[in-house]
This record gives C-alpha cells, structure tokens and sequence, in this order.
C-alpha cells in the first residue's frame, strides 16, 4: 500500500505522545494498525488516554497487527520521499510475521499479533453522555495551554495536577491551581452540562494532537446514575474528543477544587487596575531572577507610586537589585493597598503567559492576593499570587509624605 510519508508520520507522532515508554503490561508498548483498502488506523493507550487516527492510502489490504512504535517513527524520520510503500509479510500459514516499508531504502519491522489483547477506545462508555460545545476551538486551546503553568505535578499533588471546567449561568470558567496562586479564565468559547477536571498532561497531549484539526464532537461519560433526592449532576469520568479521522479519550480527575468563588473576586478586579507593558516587565524579571541565581525562592516587593513601579529584591544583605518601570493606572482606587512582597518566580510565570498584562490592587491589608488580569477578546485571564511577608516593608510614597510632615 502507498501512504503519504507526512501524514503517516504525524499520526505515528501524535500516538507516541501517550504510548508509555515503560510499562509492566508490554502489548501497550505497541501501535496497533488496522489496514483496510482505502486507509489505515494506527491506535495507543496507556489506559489513562486512548489515541486512534486514520489515514487514507492507496492499494491497500485488510490486516491488524502491532508494531513498535518507536522503531516505526526512527524510520519515517529518515525518509525524504513523499511516498512510502507498506507491504505486509506472512508465512506459509498467512500468520503476520513483518511490515516492510519501501522508500529509496528497505526497512523490515518486526510485529506482535497478540491484537485481540489491546485494550480499545472505550466507546461503549459514551451512549449516555453529556456534551460539551466548542464554539471557538481556536480561543479555547489557547487558555488551555495558558493556564497550565499554575498546575502542580500528578506525583506531588493529584488533586490540583488537572484543569477544571466549570460551567456558569453566561459563561465557562476554566481554572488551575497549585494552592500558592490561581488562574481563573472567563470565556464563552465553549460550554458544558457537567464540570470536570482534565489531567494537565492530557491537556498537553489533546492541544498538540489537534492543533491543525477541527474538533467536531465533545463528549462526557458520566457514573450510572442512582435515583437520590439529589439535583447534583452525575461526575464526569471520562471525555471524549473526536475529529473527522480522529478520536482522543481521556481519563478525568475527581473534582477536589477548593472554593476559589471565595478567593478572587472578579467585580472587584475589573473597577481599577495598572497596566503595564509586557516585554519590558519580562525583561526586568528575568534580569532580577538571574541575579540572585541558585536562590530557590526569589522574593521582591512591589511598591507602587503614582506612574511608577518601583521593585527591590531581597537576596540578603549583601545582595539586592533595584529598578522601576513605566505603569498607566486605569480608574485607580485610592484605597487599595500599594505595597507588596511576591516570589519573582511565580510572577515571571504568570507574566510569560499572558498577553497583555494589568495588576489589580485591591483594598485591605498588606497581605491581600496580587491579582494580574490578561484582557483578550474571546476570554479574560484573571492570575492571583499570594503575597510574601517581607520584613520592614515601607511604602516610598508614605516615607515621601512622612518626610514632607517633619
């Protein structure tokens, strides 16, 4: 059979995102194909996701098999011809025993038929689903991969290793949390009847995976459901996302979110804010974070003052870098508290995925959240880090006005 070299390519590729590198259960190490006349399916899991995709070919025949998908890919990288010729290699009882790929040069893979052993795309569990509507794929990968920076890893902490989903009344609010700081994005990008909560690495995988194809179908497979006097909806155990030749599964987190309608308030984010430009505060962060390299928490406090932003960071004694930076305040609150101490790390993060960047101070204590808010068109990104306890901090517009008192 001929396949186009790119398309078979970029299939193999995208199935190697979940085919697990070590496993006990070794059948899961393979691709599975499955070959029909006019195309063929190549199929992964690792049992927490599910990948199949197509691709059309020409002379093709029918047969299922497994090979290595690895080895599979090291010979598709050195080929240059747009096409390569896949023929099958039986025995004298037309039992598999090879796939040989022709293209300038012979390669001989060989293959497992333990077929019947690897575990399938679960379809069954979607018959009774609830959907998810995307109305802008494009927007709603975007935040996707934009709140991933605040999540935590699966083996440190599994409850906030995900993203959640979470529909309200004229909006979706897409959220993620390391407990230290919380991302909160509004967006009408898509909608859903069910929250639930995506692993961070199988957001990674789907945004990749479907970057260039368009999802048509979303899909939700929820626990059977128990008669209860309850008006709670069923939680979400799986999702599905489906494209004219492809079909990814995940595996969903339990929702153990905490509140976070408690912590930031949004109302109070949009009456006033400073924005500031983004390039330039990137590039004073990192000069900042480089000096005090090797330092596991880089702490600074931020004092605003009128147009200005003044940051000093605290490496020590002998140790400290100070700088300022353009602000434009936006209906500022002369309430709100203008000083503030903050892990440099965690704000260069936030900063690198934003957009544009606005800071929101907000009245009260010295030790209120730090918001940040990322205005776009289709969502908007609210950011909120706990703020550092730094000894002797002094505003520089209280000393100035101390100052002028004496």
């Amino acid at each position: 059979m001929k396949i186009s070299t790119n398309e078979f390519k970029k299939a193999v590729g995208n199935c190697l995102l979940i085919t697990p590198k070590k496993t006990k259960i070794p059948v899961l190490g393979f691709l599975k194909i499955d070959a029909k006349k006019d195309s063929l399916t190549l199929s992964t899991t690792n049992l927490a996701e599910y990948y199949s995709v197509s691709v059309p070919v020409e002379e093709g025949e029918l047969f299922s098999t497994l090979v290595p998908g690895d080895q599979l890919m090291k010979v598709l990288k050195n080929i240059k011809e747009s096409l390569v010729s896949v023929d099958v290699q039986r025995d004298e009882t037309s039992l598999i025993t090879g796939i040989k790929i022709t293209a300038g040069m012979e390669f001989k893979l060989n293959v497992e038929n333990c077929v019947e052993d690897f575990p399938g795309i679960p379809r069954d569990d979607f018959r009774k689903s609830a959907a998810v509507e995307i109305l802008d794929q494009k927007v709603l990968f975007e935040i996707m991969k934009k709140v991933l920076f605040s999540t935590t890893q699966q083996n440190v902490n599994k409850a906030y290793s995900g993203v959640l989903f979470s529909q309200k009344d004229d909006h979706l609010e897409v959220v993620t949390t390391d407990i230290h700081r919380l991302t909160v994005v509004t967006t009408t990008s898509a909608q859903t009847k069910a929250d639930f909560v995506i692993p961070a690495e199988s957001v990674k995988n789907l945004t990749r995976m479907f970057k260039d194809a368009a999802v048509t179908e979303v899909l939700l497979a929820t626990e059977p459901q128990v008669e209860t006097d309850s008006e709670k909806p069923a939680d979400a155990t799986m999702i599905m996302f489906v494209t004219s030749h492809e079909c990814y599964v995940s595996r969903l987190l339990k929702n153990e979110f905490p509140n976070y309608n408690r912590v930031i308030d949004i109302g109070i984010v949009e009456k006033s804010w400073f924005e500031i430009e983004r390039k330039p505060l990137l590039e004073k962060l990192k000069t900042l974070i480089d000096f005090h390299a090797g330092m596991k928490v880089v702490s600074a406090v931020f004092d605003f003052v009128n147009e200005t932003l003044h940051i000093s960071t605290c490496g020590g004694t002998e140790s400290s870098v100070q700088t300022e930076i353009p602000i434009r305040p936006v209906n500022e609150n002369p309430d709100a508290v203008k000083i503030t101490g903050l892990n440099l790390k965690y704000l260069q993060e936030a900063v690198s995925s934003m957009g544009s960047v606005a800071v929101n101070l907000i009245e009260g204590a010295e030790l209120k959240p730090f918001y940040l808010t990322d205005r776009q068109p289709g969502y908007r990104l609210y950011h909120l880090i706990m703020p550092m306890r730094i000894e002797n901090i002094r505003s520089r517009k209280a000393a100035a006005e101390q100052k002028a008192t004496k």
